[in-house]
């Protein structure tokens, strides 16, 4: 847990400190868990990234959600 929490903060601190280096894309939610933490996935050049919310969402399982991610790395992402 404590892993995911700090790839969160590095994500948003990245995506915040080079703003040029990011995209934003629709990704999938793809289930919630204990806190309404979202998990979602996307594809960027046909390769399955995914992420997870680390605010309290208020959505459902299939719900279509914006995610900014590093062009650089995708796997750093953030929900918008």
């Amino acid at each position: 847990m404590k892993e995911k929490e700090a790839r969160n903060r590095i994500s948003k601190a990245v995506l915040h400190l080079c703003p040029q280096n990011s995209k934003t894309t629709n990704a999938r939610v793809v289930s919630i868990g204990r806190g309404h933490r979202a998990e979602f996935e996307f594809f960027i050049n046909n390769e399955k990234i995914t992420g997870s919310t680390f605010k309290f969402f208020k959505g459902e399982q299939g719900d279509q959600i914006c995610v900014k991610y590093s062009t650089e790395d995708p796997r750093v992402n953030l929900y918008c």
